[in-house]
């Protein structure tokens, strides 16, 4: 994605912080809207269709998490990459603002040149992530990618949330393959972030909960090695 073309939707209450935003992003080739509050923020990603979205987790009206939350279960604006702040830099806020689907984290302060090398750095893999592929089939599951949608025997799942979605594509693009759980962190979460097989396992326990019967079925746990679509 170039990044000159890239608008970046903040939602923060600081107004420093946004101040520094319009400053600092706009000079690197970004354009950039913004909102105080996460009610509007919400609002704004779908009227705005930006390409990344910057979330404090400290806003006034609605917490940080929970914005994350809305955002993954809708349909038209769960697909926008999010980068989240805090000023806890908290391993548990973290772990869990990644399996709700943020795709990175930066606690505040923070050095301007780091945030916009984040934030290309999630555009870019937002960008690669699925490059041609419209339609991936295995089985009986199949897989929309644009619409970031898993239908199982023609039927529509339940909501999953993007790190659910990318490890249910990763172990269908790769099957029958078994994948370590070393490899799906790498995949899926990227090597900076604090997820452990613990995380994957859960991941995994809520995929197959969201697929149902067939959730146990097609996803495989190779006791000793990691998990394969089978």
């Amino acid at each position: 994605m170039d990044a000159l073309k890239s608008k970046v939707l903040a939602i923060d209450d600081d107004e420093a912080i946004l101040m520094l935003f319009d400053t600092i992003l706009p000079k690197e080739g970004f354009s950039v809207v913004s909102t105080p509050r996460g009610g509007t923020g919400i609002t704004m990603a779908h009227d705005e269709k930006p390409d990344l979205i910057i979330l404090d987790l400290g806003l006034p009206d609605i917490p940080g998490m929970e914005v994350c939350r809305v955002i993954r279960q809708d349909p038209a604006i769960r697909h926008i990459p999010i980068l989240m702040l805090t000023a806890q830099n908290n391993v548990q806020d973290k772990v869990k603002g990644l399996e709700l689907g943020a795709d990175d984290y930066l606690p505040k302060p923070f050095e301007p040149k780091e945030l916009v090398a984040r934030i290309r750095a999630i555009l870019r893999r937002s960008t690669n992530e699925h490059p041609s592929e419209k339609v991936l089939e295995r089985a009986n599951v199949k897989i929309l990618v644009d619409q970031i949608v898993v239908e199982v025997n023609g039927i529509q799942k339940g909501r999953l949330t993007r790190k659910e979605f990318d490890l249910l594509y990763v172990l269908m693009k790769k099957s029958p393959q078994v994948l370590s759980r070393s490899y799906l962190v790498e995949t899926v979460w990227g090597t900076d972030y604090p997820v452990t097989d613990r995380t994957v396992d859960a991941t995994i326990k809520r995929l197959r909960q969201k697929l149902g019967g067939d959730g146990a079925v097609h996803v495989i746990t190779v006791e000793g090695f990691g998990y394969k679509f089978e």
